[in-house]
């Protein structure tokens, strides 16, 4: 089994910046971290691997500086990394995301990429999706768990609503967007860690990838953010007056229109 699994670094903290022209995040200065999702994501990849044996390759795009924070999966147990990283990349939004990715994943051997349900900068949980139209594969949304079948062609993926969990019987090549599992994500021994510090992450560029300039970066981006405002939160506090009975008909009568004053 080839597992890629997508993963992306986002702020630590809620308090980050606009750049005011571009309408992106400046992330410069700023601590990041892998995308808390991207971690179930990882951590599934490294349950099948330990089951049953598997070849991890973590791939994201992100700035040079990004290399320090990805080099971590080494000493949970991947066996690549890969940095997609040029400046003709940046501000790109889902669209544009989702097709340096996928043009970096055709140039490998894969049987299943995850990644996870949504990044925490975005929350748009389009990237997964998008990436398996543009891979012409299968692709399934919300999975906390997965089974190997007597036939390498298929895996039972195990997939999470807010009703009841689904079992589904799916064909490889695929994509899965991962949700948090019944285990929480593995953390590195000392071992480990010091055994792949001189571990490498691999950097490809857009024109390494050879990429159409007009559907990467900005450029390639048809999502424009217009304006970013905190949302308004206001309190009112109403006084109900009179008997008990009254007081609980008018709660009633407030509730069934919606707390309408």
């Amino acid at each position: 089994m080839k597992i890629i699994v997508c993963i992306k670094t986002v702020p630590a903290s809620t308090k980050v910046k606009l750049n005011p022209e571009t309408k992106t995040l400046i992330r410069t200065g700023i601590k990041n971290i892998i995308n808390p999702f991207d971690n179930y994501a990882l951590d599934l990849a490294l349950r099948v691997k330990e089951k049953h044996g598997a070849h991890i390759t973590v791939i994201s795009m992100g700035i040079p500086s990004s290399k320090d924070i990805i080099h971590h999966v080494y000493s949970l147990g991947a066996d690549k990394a890969i940095l997609l990283t040029d400046r003709a990349l940046a501000g790109a939004d889902t669209l544009a995301t989702s097709y340096s990715l996928a043009s970096a994943i055709k140039t490998l051997d894969y049987d299943l990429v995850l990644c996870g349900k949504q990044s925490t900068d975005g929350d748009t949980a389009q990237v997964g999706p998008e990436m398996a139209e543009m891979l012409n594969v299968p692709h399934l949304t919300y999975i906390s768990d997965l089974k190997m079948t007597d036939d390498p062609n298929y895996i039972i993926s195990q997939r999470r609503t807010t009703e009841k969990n689904q079992l589904i019987y799916t064909r490889l090549p695929a994509v899965l967007t991962v949700v948090k599992g019944s285990t929480l994500p593995q953390l590195p021994s000392l071992q480990s860690y010091l055994t792949t510090l001189d571990n490498k992450v691999e950097t490809l560029t857009a024109d390494e990838l050879n990429l159409d300039d007009d559907r990467i970066g900005l450029t390639g981006s048809p999502t424009q953010v217009v304006k970013v405002f905190p949302p308004k939160v206001s309190k009112e506090v109403k006084l109900l007056k009179g008997k008990p009975s009254e007081q609980v008909k008018e709660l009633v009568e407030r509730l069934n229109l919606g707390g309408n004053s």
